[in-house]
């Protein structure tokens, strides 16, 4: 073999060496700086209530669906039946800050338990009643229908404000079924840890 021949050998021995070892090769690559901002963080906090009032309204005789007139009522002497709508209303605070601040209104967990000693009349009437609440809030900046609210905090949303809102929380006493509601009867809940959660949608 002459000395060209082992001149080409050795040059391809070194391209295939190269190409093995190709993971190794610089990217090029550059950086430049743009003009940035400032993200700020909004709030969503709900003050104490103020004290609250109860109204009661009853099914017309017959209507299935039409309430009669609303009259205010103290549930301490009040005795529930099935046809009864009962209302809750209150104001409460809320510190808002956000500029797309949808929210959820509910109930919290266990607003309405059963009274103890537990029963199974009560726990049945926790259950009927929580099934069939509607937690509801108006007031200005405020916009939307149960569950969910746009609570705008000022002109444009952006800023920290009080938003007094009107808070409802409506309990209808009736399944329409009364095989459900006879099990309910005599039962009792406590109303004492009664608690609204607002949450923000993610």
């Amino acid at each position: 073999m002459n000395k060209l021949t082992k001149a080409t050998i050795a040059g391809a021995a070194g391209v295939a060496l190269l190409l093995g070892g190709a993971g190794t090769f610089a990217t090029w690559n550059a950086t430049a700086p743009i003009s940035g901002g400032t993200i700020v963080a909004g709030s969503l906090l709900v003050g104490t209530p103020a004290a609250g009032s109860w109204s009661v309204t009853h099914l017309t005789a017959g209507s299935g669906t039409v309430y009669g007139s609303s009259a205010a009522t103290t549930l301490a002497s009040y005795k529930a039946s099935p046809g009864d709508k009962l209302t809750y209303t209150t104001t409460v605070p809320i510190t808002v800050s956000g500029t797309n601040l949808v929210a959820t209104l509910a109930l919290a967990p266990g607003a309405i338990a059963a009274s103890a000693p537990g029963s199974a009349a009560n726990t049945a009437l926790a259950g009927l009643l929580t099934l069939n609440t509607i937690v509801a809030m108006s007031g200005t900046g405020i916009t939307g229908t149960a569950p969910s609210y746009v609570i705008n905090g000022g002109p444009t949303g952006t800023n920290n404000a009080i938003v007094n809102a009107t808070v409802t929380a409506t309990i209808t006493f009736s399944s329409g079924t009364a095989s459900t509601e006879n099990t309910s009867m005599l039962g009792s809940v406590d109303l004492s840890g009664m608690a609204i959660s607002l949450v923000q949608n993610s």
